[in-house]
């Protein structure tokens, strides 16, 4: 099986800023990858530099996506948990709504690997550890909350939906 990181392209500049997740209910596990304590829907400020640009991808401060992506790991894992945010920004007179998936986060990196370099995804997976898995396409490298992990039929679908500002880069398996 081939597997991907799901990540922001390099050349969307939403120049979307965030505010005031930290003083939520729950928002400080939330920046650690634990959504569990955040309310079902949580309203946060944003702010589009840009002008109204809102991506389909989120990565900082925490994952989050909007319905499209959201249809497609509902297909590989139907009872995935889900946290709703409504980014508010009373800049641009706007409200979007985003979905914070609930990923499994999976100890699956290779002892091969010389180093983990985030920013250009330099990683080996360890085979083991991937079958262990029992097929699970859809995951969170460690516990790294940014680091999400697709096996190849989720990338596929992810391209054929043709959705905008999202880039999916191979990772090695050994």
């Amino acid at each position: 099986m081939r597997y991907f990181r799901l990540q922001l392209d390099q050349y969307e500049k939403s120049g979307l800023v965030i505010h005031g997740l930290p003083n939520k209910k729950g928002g400080r596990e939330a920046l650690d990858g634990d959504l569990s304590n955040l309310d079902l829907l949580t309203v946060i400020s944003a702010h589009s530099q840009n002008g109204k640009i809102y991506p389909e991808l989120l990565v900082s401060p925490v994952l989050m996506f909007k319905e499209t992506i959201k249809e497609v790991f509902d297909l590989y894992i139907p009872d995935l948990e889900y946290k709703n945010f409504c980014l508010l920004d009373e800049y641009n007179k706007e409200h979007v709504y985003y979905t914070a998936p609930a990923l499994k986060a999976a100890n699956v990196i290779s002892d091969k690997s010389e180093r983990i370099n985030l920013s250009d995804g330099k990683i080996l997976l360890d085979k083991k550890a991937l079958e262990e898995l029992h097929g699970l396409e859809i995951f969170r490298l460690g516990e790294i909350r940014d680091f999400v992990i697709v096996a190849l039929p989720v990338a596929e679908s992810l391209l054929r939906r043709k959705i905008p500002g999202i880039f999916l880069a191979h990772i090695e398996a050994v």
